[in-house]
């Protein structure tokens, strides 16, 4: 299958959406799929990182002029994380997916809306919208909500046309390596301590809200043999007072960036303080014990559905985590019970079977355009066999007829001789002999793009 991606990454919205875009792109990649990413160039973007995958990116510039009152008139929040009107991103992209062809375009961002995948609805053979937020209508054939708590209903009138849901944690974008620790993750938690925490604030973390929990963790002083790792995002903004805090610090603090193997540091981990993004649902597969907070308005609902549920503890300022601390040992085994039955991990594999079982009618739709890109192709090779001037170049405005032309009545008669073998190759008689077909102001040679038009047109209505 041909895959495109349109989604971006930035120090405004984050890093999230790159992050699972890339692990359903590898998945994709896997079983032999043609993977393409279209990215606009925000402060942060992660366009290296998707590169340094195997992907090719296609990126755009931001506009810095850009108009946003239509897409905020059609009550689009995010209409400015864009960089460019919707309309305008559709233009930019247009062309890209006109020549890539792909079999499904993947979009991941909030600031994009049914207008935009209604501009581009003759630029791909299906849609895959990747949302969390439910606030804006959409044109899809598939859509992705894999957050904890999300429901179908909260899609009700908010999808024109026919469009099959993946709803909640089932269906999370988790990587490989997570199930492949799963096992083992659950297993060491049997026997409860409390020697190893976790610290990860998302890939920005633009508020320095991990400052401020080691602040706040270097002023317990009963939390003996304690050792912290503290894990930053390539994309993060305060490392460098992150790791200058560390040095402080009366427990041993290790901080690491952008690492590759996550799911091994949370399965070592006892305990994690984290935020309620894309991470939750990893630390859930491998259930490990979590102290959250909401560091971004769309973690909020999340964080106190999983709180409500006791599958984390919540707190809303670093002074809440003193009590929590204190008493983990007793807490700490239900929770990483419940929420390892939140995730299983194979949310990955189920969003591809979904979309595979979609590729039957896209091969046949596909079949059918690659017979008439032959066909096309074959009828302007007929073309220049009749040009004289070898370097001419044919294309579907070259004309047939009139003052410009190349042909003389008998090279266009030769030619249509020509087309009645190549019509037989497709079981179908060609008929350019019609009323219509010797009418100047109607005729099917006005160019090569009309004469190609009215062959396929007559080899459709043959079958």
């Amino acid at each position: 299958m041909r895959i495109v991606f349109r989604a971006d990454a930035s120090v405004h919205m984050g890093t999230g959406h790159i992050m699972r875009c890339l692990t359903l792109a590898q998945a994709l990649k896997k079983m032999g799929s043609l993977v393409t990413f279209i990215c606009r160039l925000h402060e942060g973007h992660l366009v290296e990182r998707i590169t340094s995958n195997g992907f090719e990116v296609f990126t755009l510039e931001v506009n810095q002029f850009a108009n946003y009152h239509d897409d905020l008139r059609s009550n689009i929040q995010h209409a400015h994380w864009l960089g460019a009107t919707q309309e305008l991103d559709a233009q930019e992209c247009r062309p890209l997916l006109h020549r890539i062809k792909p079999d499904w375009l993947i979009v991941d961002h909030y600031a994009i809306d049914h207008e935009w995948q209604s501009a581009l609805s003759g630029c791909y053979q299906k849609l895959m919208v990747i949302d969390d937020l439910a606030d804006r209508y959409h044109i899809a054939d598939l859509l992705l909500n894999p957050n904890y708590g999300a429901n179908a209903s909260d899609y009700d009138n908010m999808l024109l046309g026919q469009c099959h849901l993946l709803i909640g944690p089932n269906y999370a974008l988790l990587r490989e390596e997570f199930l492949q620790w799963r096992s083992f993750s659950l297993a060491r938690r049997q026997n409860t301590e409390l020697t190893q925490l976790l610290i990860s604030l998302g890939g920005v973390d633009s508020d320095n809200v991990t400052g401020a929990i080691l602040e706040h963790i270097a002023r317990i002083d009963n939390l003996h043999d304690l050792k912290i790792v503290v894990v930053m995002g390539v994309s993060a903004l305060h490392t460098n007072s992150v790791k200058d805090r560390s040095l402080r610090m009366p427990y041993c603090t290790q901080v690491l960036v952008d690492v590759p193997n996550m799911a091994e540091l949370m399965t070592y981990a006892d305990l994690a303080i984290g935020a309620a993004g894309g991470t939750t649902l990893e630390r859930c597969c491998l259930g490990l014990p979590t102290i959250q907070t909401a560091i971004a308005f769309n973690q909020q609902q999340v964080a106190e559905k999983l709180d409500q549920n006791g599958v984390v503890k919540m707190i809303k300022e670093p002074k809440d985590l003193t009590p929590l601390l204190s008493t983990a040992i007793e807490w700490m085994p239900t929770l990483s019970q419940l929420s390892a039955e939140v995730c299983d991990g194979r949310g990955c594999q189920r969003v591809v079977e979904h979309m595979k079982s979609n590729y039957k009618d896209i091969k046949m739709s596909n079949s059918k355009l690659d017979l008439e890109e032959n066909v096309a192709k074959n009828i302007s090779v007929l073309v220049s066999k009749f040009i004289i001037e070898k370097s001419y170049q044919v294309t579907e405005s070259t004309p047939l007829i009139g003052d410009n032309t190349l042909f003389d009545s008998m090279k266009l008669v030769s030619l249509c001789l020509e087309l009645e073998d190549l019509a037989s190759h497709y079981d179908f008689d060609f008929d350019w002999t019609s009323d219509a077909a010797m009418s100047r102001s109607m005729s099917m040679f006005r160019t090569v793009g009309s004469l190609t038009a009215t062959f396929l047109e007559q080899m459709r209505n043959s079958k």
